[in-house]
């Protein structure tokens, strides 16, 4: 499986810990070219390693009692979250 750039685990590979790993070390070892492009990769590796529909980053804004995305990752089916949305933390978690 390629994920940015990224090998990653595989259904075929005998120990999915070392194609954890693997998938992990290719990002040490790739130069991206900015930390916004560092930041997608990771939330699709997420998505894809770990048999997620959705994955993002958020920033928590204590003062509204929620949180605004900043970037996500989403394949049919997940939450459908951009950036921007925000989401009362009441309502969330």
């Amino acid at each position: 499986m390629q994920t940015a750039g990224i090998s990653g685990h595989s259904p075929n590979h005998s120990d999915p810990a070392s194609g954890y790993l693997s998938g992990l070390s290719g990002f040490a070892a790739k130069g991206f070219e900015s930390p916004w492009k560092t930041i997608e990769a990771i939330l699709e590796a997420v998505v894809e390693q770990l048999g997620m529909r959705t994955s993002f980053l958020s920033h928590i804004e204590r003062e509204g009692g929620r949180f605004r995305v900043l970037a996500s990752h989403n394949r049919p089916g997940g939450w459908g979250m951009e950036p921007g949305d925000a989401v009362g933390l009441s309502d969330s978690f």
